[in-house]
């Protein structure tokens, strides 16, 4: 089954989607509002710990896709498999980070939630009381 827009263009993934909410400004309604919650005026430490996790996690998942991107583009251009040691180490060290933070905010949900008890991150969180 092939994918067809209103102008009849074909698509061959999700990356041919045209952006909508452009004519109507919804776009600019939904993402101008995002930007600002992201640079937010207070200083990141003292957002709260569900707060900073988003972050680290958003943080986690950008390198890795930086680096990974970065694979393809110097594979494509170069045409050769020089550098692939350098960057399956660096994939393989944001892969576990983000394996590492993702067990850490389930372990951290699942205690708030189920034991009704929020984890004492004393030495490592900044959050203030």
């Amino acid at each position: 089954m092939l994918n067809v827009t209103a102008d009849n263009k074909i698509l061959k993934s999700g990356y041919d989607l045209p952006v909508t909410g452009l004519e109507n400004c919804q776009f600019y309604n939904v993402h101008i509002p995002a930007m600002s919650c992201v640079a937010s005026y207070k200083i990141f430490f003292s957002w709260t710990k569900s707060e900073r996790f988003v972050m680290y996690l958003a943080v986690c998942d950008g390198l890795f896709n930086i680096a990974h991107t970065l694979d393809h583009a110097q594979i494509a251009i170069t045409r050769s498999h020089e550098l692939c040691e350098f960057y399956g180490f660096m994939l393989a060290q944001f892969i576990t980070a983000q394996n590492l933070m993702v067990s850490i905010v389930a372990i951290n949900a699942f205690v708030l939630i189920f034991c009704g008890k929020d984890l004492n991150f004393r030495k490592a969180d900044w959050e203030r009381r």
